[in-house]
């Protein structure tokens, strides 16, 4: 069965949140406000009538078991779980995620976002400049580098996206912004290193690597995050990571055919989605 639009999917998920929420914390009057007008809840009361409810209206009508409305009560939130886990399949191609869209569906976890390194200058540092965990004079993110990478961790957390296992290249630009954005102790994979040849293409076998990374998935409820080189990206992707910039990462969900891209998001936009909020 193939997944519905985003839109659909994101809005099933939040129903079955609605409904699971008022019914866990015994909000009858929460729950009701979700029922269609003809639906009917019922609750007993500290005195042992039963309270019926029908949309915002209440009536009463003595004293009797209620195991039956019961459950319908849970046979609704059971109804509502089934068809979460009916739509379960794979991204339709063509869908895209963006905006407030995008922050919800990376708090519910199951993307991996790859991200092209933030901005490094062509030329590897002199020695004074070099950072000192530079210990092979590679090239290195400059000032505004390091500002953005910074700024987007913070984004990051602040707009609580759970990220479960972080790869990284090898490369000292890519460590460094995995470093500077908080990504705390990333796997490091020769496979989506440069070979020693900054922004020379990729090897076949690498783009290879990186679907097969990008297809698998994530941790429950949490997001893979992957930092490399935009040479190994454009390999991987082609032109879905067309002319990437700096910092970029492109979103990805697994499916059967291969990772499908679902969005883009720019270094610069992580601060302005949490100002979104």
């Amino acid at each position: 069965m193939s997944r519905p639009p985003v839109d659909d999917e994101l809005a099933i998920r939040e129903l079955y949140a609605r409904y699971s929420w008022p019914l866990d914390t015994g909000d009858t009057e929460g729950y009701v406000t979700l029922l269609a007008p003809d639906a009917v809840a019922s609750e007993e009361t500290s005195s042992g009538d039963l309270e019926v409810r029908k949309g915002r209206a209440r009536c009463w009508r003595g004293s009797r078991g209620i195991e039956r409305e019961a459950e319908r009560m849970v046979s609704g939130r059971a109804f509502v779980a089934v068809v979460a886990l009916l739509c379960w399949g794979s991204l339709a191609s063509g869908q895209s995620l963006s905006g407030a869209a995008l922050v919800q569906a990376l708090r519910l976890g199951g993307y991996t976002l790859v991200m092209r390194h933030a901005h490094a200058p062509d030329a590897p540092p002199s020695p004074q400049d070099a950072d000192a965990g530079n210990t092979k004079d590679e090239r290195q993110l400059d000032a505004s580098g390091q500002s953005a990478a910074r700024a987007m961790g913070a984004a990051l957390r602040a707009l609580h996206l759970p990220i479960g296992a972080a790869w990284s290249s090898p490369t000292f630009r890519a460590r460094q912004t995995a470093r500077l954005a908080g990504l705390h102790n990333p796997m490091i994979a020769a496979e989506l290193g440069d070979n020693g040849r900054s922004m020379q293409a990729a090897t076949g076998d690498q783009a290879g690597w990186l679907r097969s990374l990008a297809n698998r998935p994530p941790r429950a409820r949490t997001n893979t995050f992957v930092v490399t080189q935009y040479p190994n990206i454009k390999a991987a992707f082609g032109n879905r990571a067309a002319d990437m910039s700096d910092g970029e990462a492109i979103v990805l969900r697994p499916s059967p055919g291969g990772p499908q891209v679902v969005g883009h998001v720019t270094m610069d936009e992580w601060p302005k989605l949490v100002v979104r909020r």
